[in-house]
């Protein structure tokens, strides 16, 4: 069970930092450490921006780059 939930938390890791580099031009290309930080400055403000930048087809092709 351990296994399985390192391996878990790590692949919920490599979702968000994708949507982050999705979305890091929304942000003028700041790093993503930079845009982290802004995100617990003032969540509910940049988060909508966030979900209006993220493209479902864009994501499952990072996630899974040999998928159609």
């Amino acid at each position: 069970m351990r296994k399985n939930g390192t391996q878990n938390l790590q692949t919920m890791k490599r979702v968000a930092l994708i949507i982050l580099s999705l979305t890091q031009t929304a942000f003028d290309h700041k790093s993503l450490k930079g845009i982290r930080f802004m995100l617990t400055l003032s969540f509910e403000r940049h988060i909508e921006a966030i979900f209006k930048l993220l493209n479902a087809q864009a994501i499952r092709k990072l996630l899974l780059p040999n998928s159609p």
